[in-house]
Parts: structure tokens; C-alpha cells; sequence
């Protein structure tokens, strides 16, 4: 998503009804100073345009939060079965060589990888 911002430049925080409302506060010197090199090395026209992405960011972070919580718990099933999956096809290829019998081959598995 991107609008142009009321100083023309581009920006990716795009206001949904095209209504803002100026909000404003002061820094110590020194946060002024990293906000203005930030903005320089990110490559924005002034601080204040970095400052407002910080601020916007910050309130979507706790949807991000969620969602991100919520992807990580489907990956960890996902892995879980992928490695019960593994294990298994692990322990196949260990009785289909004709090497190792099923009770052996389930016992060095046990052994080799913590199962549950």
C-alpha cells in the first residue's frame, strides 16, 4: 500500500480514509540525532516522516504479535508431524534393508532421536 504523504513524499503507511490528524512531541538531543541518521540511512525526506512509520508500526505491532504467534504454533504441528513422519519412514528403510529387524530398528531409533 502506498500514498503520497503530506510533504509528497511516497509513503508505505497508508492513511485508510485519507483524514490525518498532526501529532507532535519533542526529543532530547541525542534521540533526535539517531532519529535524523535513521531517516537518512532508510532514506526518508525528513525524521518526522521515519518517526510517524515508528509510531504506526508500534500500533500494529500487537495484531503482527498475534499473528506471528499464530503461524509459529501451525509450524511447530507441522514439524512435529514431519518428524513423526521421518522417524517412521526412517525406521522402514531400516526393516526393508533386511538389516535390522523391527524391534531393533524401533529400539536404535528410541535411542538416537528423543521421541515421546
Amino acid at each position: 500500500m502506498r500514498e503520497i504523504g503530506y510533504s509528497g513524499e511516497q509513503d508505505d503507511l497508508a492513511v485508510p480514509n485519507g483524514k490525518t490528524e498532526a501529532v507532535s512531541f519533542r526529543l532530547d538531543a541525542a534521540s533526535a540525532a539517531v532519529l535524523k541518521a535513521r531517516a537518512e540511512f532508510f532514506g526518508k525526506k525528513s525524521p518526522g516522516l521515519l518517526a510517524r512509520q515508528y509510531v504506526l508500526e508500534c500500533l500494529m505491532a500487537e495484531e503482527e504479535r498475534s499473528a506471528l504467534r499464530q503461524a509459529v504454533r501451525a509450524l511447530e504441528g507441522e514439524i512435529k508431524t514431519l518428524r513423526a513422519d521421518f522417524l517412521l519412514a526412517l525406521e522402514a528403510l531400516l526393516i526393508s534393508a533386511g538389516k535390522v529387524e523391527k524391534e531393533p530398528a524401533h529400539e536404535w531409533i528410541k535411542k538416537n532421536f528423543k521421541t515421546k
